[in-house]
């Protein structure tokens, strides 16, 4: 006798129940072989499948499923989940959107949407949403987790430690709840209190990549580099951290001779950070081995005559034979490196000479837009609007040259009289140009960004210009640095206020007038 269709489902939910998700999935899908169009079955068939991590299939059954059933809040909240799990993020956020605007209470669906709608970058709405939910659900842990990352990111710390505060006094095993904490108090400036934090997250979950890599910035920041570099290699681990990830079947080098090997050297995450780091190339011992560096194509031409490196490829083109490997970034673990053991600069050159800059004055470059962190995150945002730099290219003691690239360079024409502004941006195509013209400046100002990497790796003169939560390799409240003895640094005295940081800069210059 065949089982009937209400039968077989009432037998799946029973599996359900006993953790049977297997069990589960072949009942409900023996249901739906009887009755196809039963959307109750399509509905849990998805979740159970998500249960299984059968991500592909889940989708189709909740498709399915909110296809028959538009205007049921619980069944587009389902495909909320297949579509995050399949890595759908706006489609997701629809979906939730959806849901929650069917039932304008449903706690599960703001809170998901808030949550993605700050993965999204939409902050201002993220908050909205999730206050939605939290006037809802006051004491959902949830929630407040998820809102105190949003005022995170939106640059509001303060209100995101008061909820994450009150959070963590209703329960403290909460691993996220303390490496939001740790984040917070490093975007605020108190370093020793975020690796308190981030060492809590961790002994709470001992597998929490991110917090362990966060552990590794806040230890980078207090040059407690032999603990750092052991942490920051969580990277590999930390899905959050895409950057220029590379998995290779090679073995990976760790130091011993290469005795007539090929090592690989690949570059990983920005422009900057290689930079900062192919330093360390010339302190590898080959023993008649070879040495490849992989990096990004506008470095390549930079690259190609470090006396290190016996060849330079495209990190994008097929890589020659190599025998080892190693991410450029774990360079300094596998060699031992502490503050005392740092390569001195220079050691870039441009390859050719001469970029054709004539002045009889001091001529200074400048630059205002890096890659962004968060627009709406000035404790973090690296760019400046470019006005800010109106009153200092006001002073005709001075040539001066924007070194700005990419879409920024338009707004060079926002500063009154830029027409007395060289733009150097049409010569330059990669980062050999820039460096050629680099060299025959006097003084480079720039914000955080590759150029000032550059500068200092050729040991010009620099003025870096830092938010007032700086990457870790800028330490915290030194005016100089020991990764680039030519840099001075200028910090802002408050979250996003660049101008007081110009005005230290504009008397500073004063100073180099003859």
């Amino acid at each position: 006798m065949v089982n009937s269709t209400e039968t077989l489902f009432k037998d799946a939910q029973a599996c359900e129940k006993q953790g049977d998700w297997s069990g589960a999935v072949a009942l409900y899908q023996a249901a739906l072989a009887e009755s196809p169009d039963f959307v109750e079955a399509q509905h849990n068939l998805a979740l159970a499948l998500r249960q299984l991590g059968q991500s592909d299939e889940a989708l189709k059954w909740a498709q399915s499923a909110a296809a028959l059933r538009p205007d049921h809040p619980t069944i587009q909240f389902s495909l909320g989940l297949s579509l995050e799990q399949t890595g759908q993020i706006r489609l997701a956020i629809e979906a939730y959107r959806n849901s929650a605007a069917l039932r304008p209470n449903y706690v599960a669906a703001l809170n998901n949407l808030g949550r993605l709608l700050e993965v999204a970058g939409d902050i201002p709405d993220s908050i909205k949403i999730l206050d939605r939910a939290l006037a809802q659900a006051p004491s959902d842990l949830g929630v407040q987790l998820n809102l105190a990352n949003s005022y995170l990111q939106g640059g509001q710390p303060e209100k995101s430690i008061e909820l994450l505060q009150a959070l963590i006094s209703q329960d403290n095993q909460i691993a996220a709840a303390h490496n939001s904490l740790g984040v917070a108090a490093h975007v605020t400036g108190d370093q020793r209190q975020a690796i308190l934090h981030f060492r809590e997250a961790i002994k709470l979950d001992p597998q929490f990549a991110e917090a362990h890599e966060n552990l590794a910035q806040a230890l980078l920041f207090e040059a407690e580099y032999e603990e750092a570099w052991a942490e920051y290699e969580w990277r590999w681990q930390n899905d959050s951290n895409t950057q220029s990830k590379r998995h290779l079947s090679e073995p990976v080098w760790h130091g011993e001779s290469l005795a007539g090997r090929t090592l690989l050297v690949h570059a990983e995450q920005g422009f900057g950070d290689v930079i900062q780091f192919v330093r360390f190339l010339s302190s590898i011992e080959k023993s008649d081995g070879r040495l490849i560096l992989a990096c990004h194509a506008a470095l390549v031409e930079l690259f190609s005559d470090l006396d290190a490196v016996d060849q330079v490829v495209d990190m994008k083109d097929a890589i020659p034979q190599f025998d080892c490997h190693a991410p450029l970034l774990s360079l300094p673990r596998i060699l031992g490196v502490d503050g005392t053991s740092i390569p001195n600069t220079p050691y870039i050159a441009p390859k050719l000479s001469g970029s054709g800059l004539a002045a009889s004055k001091l001529k200074v470059g400048f630059a205002w837009a890096g890659m962004p962190r968060h627009e709406f995150d000035p404790h973090r945002n690296r760019s400046c609007p470019v006005e800010v730099f109106d009153s200092l290219t006001k002073l005709t003691e001075f040539e001066f040259y924007s070194l700005q690239t990419g879409p920024q360079a338009a707004e060079l024409g926002k500063i009154g009289g830029s027409n007395t502004i060289i733009d150097l941006e049409p010569r330059i195509h990669n980062f050999n140009d820039t460096a050629k013209l680099v060299s025959e400046l006097d003084l480079v100002i720039s914000v955080d960004t590759a150029l000032a990497h550059l500068a200092g790796a050729q040991g010009k003169k620099v003025w870096i210009l830092l938010a007032t939560c700086a990457d870790w390799r800028w330490q915290h409240k030194v005016t100089n640095n020991p990764w680039y003895p030519t840099a001075r640094l200028f910090r802002q005295k408050s979250p996003g206020n660049w101008a007081y940081l110009l005005d230290d800069v504009i008397e500073e210059i004063r100073t180099l007038i003859p």
